[in-house]
């Protein structure tokens, strides 16, 4: 009798701590997560499982209703492996994101996401050689990303939707430009393609640093107004084809 109660003691504390686990809420765990470095969740919900956190800060940048699904099997190996659901894909004016994050220390790997970003936002972090005003999205689909620190491995897409540029007092309707994404010498590439109205074909980097660099070459098209030609004046001369170099 005394064996069975001692039984059933052990399987009700083994089912109680089942029950704890399951439901183990996420904001009393997260502050003991080793978090990727400029990284911050704010007003954590749902448990460590299936939460949510009404805000976070990812170097600099603020993100709105990052819900997550954290898988338990990885995280044996000191590694978190999540499905993420970031903002309002409707919302314009703000990042959202979904897809799938695996993050171990500092490096993150992403895998299927797709990413869309006003980019009136993303142009503030880079120091571009005049001022330009933008508008529209951009759309990053992101086939894989392995970055730990630095670019490793990058394969996607980038697509600038709705483009719009108001640059040197002129407003320019770009339509939409395409890249594609990938990694050299560490740092995170865009190769942009044509056809564009700008008649844009270049390669940008970025690297850890948020450092930026541009070299290409364009021929703005016939329908864009004559100021735009005559800024590109400023760039340099054209060559024989009629494109100017675009490099800084």
């Amino acid at each position: 009798m005394l064996k069975k109660r001692i039984q059933w003691a052990i399987l009700a504390v083994f089912v109680y701590l089942v029950f704890l686990i399951i439901y183990l809420p996420a904001k009393h765990v997260i502050n003991r997560i080793d978090l990727p470095q400029n990284t911050a969740l704010y007003r954590v919900s749902g448990t460590i499982w299936n939460g949510e956190a009404q805000r976070a800060v990812v170097k600099g940048t603020e993100l709105e209703s990052v819900k997550w699904k954290l898988s338990f099997l990885p995280l044996i190996t000191k590694r978190m492996s999540l499905d993420v659901d970031i903002g309002n894909i409707r919302d314009t004016a703000r990042i959202s994101a979904k897809g799938h994050i695996s993050i171990a220390g500092q490096k993150v790997d992403a895998e299927d996401m797709v990413v869309y970003a006003p980019v009136s936002q993303l142009i503030r972090q880079f120091n571009l050689p005049f001022p330009v005003d933008a508008g529209g999205r951009l759309k990053v689909n992101l086939n894989e990303l392995n970055y730990d620190q630095h670019c490793t491995t990058l394969s996607g897409k980038a697509e600038w939707l709705n483009a719009s540029v108001n640059a040197l007092n002129t407003a320019v309707d770009l339509d939409s430009m395409n890249g594609n994404l990938g990694c050299e010498e560490q740092q995170v590439t865009i190769n942009i393609q044509q056809p564009n109205v700008l008649g844009l074909a270049a390669k940008a980097k970025i690297d850890a640093q948020g450092k930026f660099s541009i070299d290409g070459k364009f021929k703005p098209d016939s329908s864009l107004p004559p100021q735009i030609t005559q800024a590109a004046s400023i760039l340099g001369q054209p060559d024989s084809e009629g494109f100017y170099p675009l490099q800084f």
